[in-house]
């Protein structure tokens, strides 16, 4: 797992590409399990070489263990305390300005370690990931708070999200893990 974490600010010139304002155009903002997920580059707008989304995610949380089939994941911290998690290897920090890459079809998650809901904005290759996410989540709007479950899903939910993660080229490989003192 590679991790980068910058000492100092660092910007472009160039503006990002507006966001699609096609009616066919997925929804942008959806509540996936309590995080809330706003999609900011999606196929359609990369000629299909990755999905851009942010998450913002609630304090104890994470997705379970997952394994994409088709492309690696990049994870980037813009607020927050993360643990990152790979198969076989400890669990790596992610502060604000750290960069975490996750090489396709090795298990991994991560977990909202700190003390209050924190962001990640990540890179997702191929593009596609944000059918899986339409399919599982629920519209919500771009200025909603993450919130944590009242409990763990119920065995229904996770048969549903399972089966559709295996529709989308992933594989949901155990539960989330979780974070030290929550």
């Amino acid at each position: 797992m590679s991790v980068h974490s910058p000492t100092a600010a660092h910007t472009t010139g160039s503006a990002p590409a507006a966001p699609s304002s096609d009616s066919t155009a997925p929804v942008r903002t959806l509540n996936i399990m309590g995080e809330v997920m706003t999609l900011k580059l999606v196929a359609a707008e990369t000629a299909g070489t990755c999905t851009v989304f942010e998450s913002h995610v609630p304090v104890g949380e994470g997705p379970p263990m997952h394994i994409h089939h088709r492309g690696p994941e990049v994870i980037y911290a813009l607020s927050g305390e993360f643990d990152v998690y790979r198969e076989g290897q400890p669990a790596v920090r992610a502060t604000q300005g750290a960069c975490v890459f996750l090489p396709q079809g090795v298990p991994h998650s991560f977990v909202n370690a700190g003390g209050a809901p924190g962001r990640l904005l990540f890179i997702v290759m191929p593009a596609g990931i944000e059918d899986y996410f339409a399919q599982i989540g629920r519209p919500t709007t771009p200025d909603a708070l993450p919130q944590r479950p009242a409990g763990p899903p119920a065995p229904e939910q996770i048969a549903f999200m399972t089966a559709a993660a295996e529709q989308h080229d992933l594989t949901i490989s155990g539960p989330p893990p979780s974070a030290p003192g929550h």
